[in-house]
């Protein structure tokens, strides 16, 4: 008798579960002998599916909270009023302020144009590599037109927003979870009733009507299980994510102190891979005001999971 393999629904992240299961779905209705003997199944199990549907769009089109959109501003607004201070300085008597304006300038068209039309992570992203300009190779041409003072704000503006960021996509990530599990029960449920009959049916069947549905089934089981078999990569295991903080010496200024981190993930028998904030990991910060011992610590996204730390030394500022 032939038998429908078993799929690994636990492994399966919820895009992925959702699009495994409307193949079945397609499967069925395209087979005539399979439509007919699970016509009565069907609608339900769309029924499931669509509750999936909405479940996994839902964080997509969650309106962003106020706290969340207050941030955002006030980051925005900081960095409208220092560009605004470096084309004031265009015209600057002094030339030397007139020719660090003009150099500022070029430097942030060039290599952070449309900076805050960026999605809230991109966003954080840039602005740190900017703040990196202005505070290591541009650092004289922004003393000379005067925002050196409001770097650090700028600094701490951009971790107040990656906080709140990371605070919202772990409330989101808890709720859906928890929400989830409960439809994807009702969901296999569904399914396993549907294969049973398949089987039953198949079992009795001296023409082989099912046979290759069984069989393309099959395959398609295969290949979800194969690819997903390693799909969540654990950064937390071992020395295999490396965690290096870029930047430095710092020095306590009253803010937080949130240098940009590579993060480097090395697997037996591959190459080293870069991973990108936003898309695989997000980034919290611990103990990184006052003169100590700071921690960053890099939390796995989409196909990466746990987390892995590195410290970085703030020295007591001088004066």
């Amino acid at each position: 008798m032939k038998r429908i393999k078993a799929i690994y629904f636990e492994r399966l992240r919820a895009e992925a579960h959702l699009q495994l299961l409307r193949v079945f779905r397609a499967m069925v209705e395209a087979g005539v002998a399979t439509r007919d003997l699970l016509r009565e199944q069907l609608p339900k199990l769309d029924l499931l599916l669509e509750k999936e549907r909405q479940l996994v769009d839902a964080p997509r089109k969650k309106p962003e909270t106020t706290e969340l959109k207050a941030a955002d501003k006030a980051l925005d607004d900081l960095l409208s009023f220092a560009q605004g201070i470096i084309r004031s300085n265009l015209k600057n008597p002094d030339a030397a302020t007139a020719a660090a304006a003009a150099e500022l300038l070029a430097m942030i068209d060039s290599s952070f144009k449309h900076l805050q039309r960026k999605d809230y992570e991109s966003e954080i992203v840039a602005v740190n590599l900017l703040l990196d300009q202005l505070q290591g190779p541009y650092r004289q041409q922004a003393s000379l037109v005067g925002i050196a003072q409001h770097l650090d704000q700028l600094r701490a503006n951009a971790a107040t927003l990656e906080s709140l960021i990371a605070q919202r996509t772990a409330e989101e990530a808890a709720r859906l979870h928890e929400t989830m599990g409960e439809i994807r029960k009702e969901i296999e449920l569904q399914y396993h009733q549907m294969v049973e009959r398949v089987e039953v049916a198949a079992a009795t069947d001296p023409n082989g009507q099912y046979d290759t549905f069984i069989a393309e089934w099959n395959q398609k089981v295969h290949d979800e299980n194969e690819k997903h078999h390693h799909a969540h990569v654990d950064l937390g295991k071992g020395s295999a994510c490396v965690v290096a903080v870029q930047g430095g010496p710092f020095a306590a200024t009253g803010h937080p102190i949130t240098p940009t981190v590579g993060v480097t993930l090395h697997q037996e028998g591959k190459p080293a891979v870069a991973l990108y904030m936003g898309s695989d990991y997000a980034l919290t910060y611990k103990n990184n005001v006052k003169a100590g011992l700071a921690t960053v610590t890099v939390h796995g996204k989409g196909r990466y999971k746990g987390m892995k730390s590195a410290t970085f030394e703030i020295a007591q500022a001088i004066g």
